[in-house]
């Protein structure tokens, strides 16, 4: 499908009252503020829509709707995901970066990108290109994320690197907020995926140096990979204190679908790179559904209440919640 050159909606054809009616089915009803959000995703934007809220707000149900109404060719990707797709692209075929993110894109004239989020400074840098490249190309974009433009990358040592790509949405997004309400990831349940794992109290095996696994050119040790059975066992030393990327669980991921992680030390034991792989790990694992069955030093109701948290918990906390207890 070809779109106009100034398309008066970034989902043609999708009607308001129709799409709350499906997103309802079910016995699920749309609170005030989601459906107000509804009405403001299905108006008529020229560019895209940069849909954020609190955790559990329905951002990704929404937006999802939104976009399988919406005609093709369309991509849907996780950021992680697709941050390492485009460095993976760079290094195998030594392009620039617009060149990698034209060609990964491809004919699709709607991308979504779920979890905009950004803690890395090399992130924000190639997050710039990719709205560069986007905006030029008249790409339709619908991205989710906890975090307003303002609130991304948030460490005032590198924001000011975030600035460029903050006022590229500002300028081309509508930028539509979930307002504040009942965190449904909480109050709801599940028994796949992610979900189908559990939160324990108890001492593990450190198990170091059981089995490795290979990232590339380097072995990271583990204390168990079994790729035939797809589980992955390591400590939270192994996985959470080497010098893993996000690039590098979404990796592991694509040969690993049930994940053990043990030793889990608390909170105030944990230093801020420790705690910012946990919650890429968390991420990747909760996008892919994988099951993680988590082993710590407290129950997680301690745990999540000691203190010593990092500043953008909120999120991270609400998805381990989702583990039996």
């Amino acid at each position: 499908m070809q779109w106009p050159g100034r398309r008066p909606n970034l989902w043609p054809g999708v009607d308001t009252e129709e799409l709350a009616a499906g997103l309802e089915v079910g016995g699920r009803t749309l609170d005030p503020g989601q459906r107000s959000a509804v009405m403001q995703l299905t108006a008529a934007h020229d560019r895209g829509v940069y849909l954020f809220g609190g955790v559990g707000r329905g951002k990704t149900w929404m937006a999802d709707a939104c976009f399988a109404a919406a005609p093709g060719p369309k991509r849907r990707v996780h950021m992680h995901s697709f941050l390492a797709e485009i460095n993976a692209a760079v290094a195998a075929r030594a392009e620039p970066a617009a060149d990698a993110i034209a060609r990964l894109i491809g004919e699709a004239r709607l991308l979504f990108i779920d979890e905009f989020h950004v803690h890395d400074v090399g992130d924000a840098m190639l997050i710039r290109r990719l709205l560069a490249v986007l905006l030029r190309a008249r790409i339709g974009l619908v991205v989710t994320s906890n975090y307003a433009p303002e609130d991304l990358l948030p460490n005032p040592l590198f924001h000011d690197h975030m600035l460029p790509a903050i006022e590229q949405i500002r300028a081309h997004l509508a930028v539509v907020e979930v307002v504040p309400g009942t965190d449904y990831r909480v109050a709801g349940s599940a028994d796949g995926g992610f979900a189908a794992g559990a939160w324990t109290a108890g001492r593990c095996d450190d198990g170091w140096g059981g089995d490795v696994v290979v990232l590339g050119s380097r072995t990271v040790p583990v204390r168990a990979a079994d790729a035939g059975r797809g589980v992955l066992s390591g400590t939270f030393a192994q996985l959470c204190e080497a010098p893993l990327s996000a690039a590098d669980y979404v990796a592991l991921a694509s040969r690993y679908s049930r994940w053990e992680l043990t030793g889990v030390p608390a909170p105030r034991e944990i230093d801020e790179q420790g705690f910012q792989r946990f919650a890429y790990l968390v991420d990747v694992l909760v996008d892919a559904q994988h099951r993680l069955d988590v082993t710590a030093d407290l129950p997680f109701k301690q745990w999540s209440t000691r203190g010593g948290m990092p500043r953008d918990a909120e999120r991270f906390l609400s998805r381990l919640s989702l583990l039996r207890t």
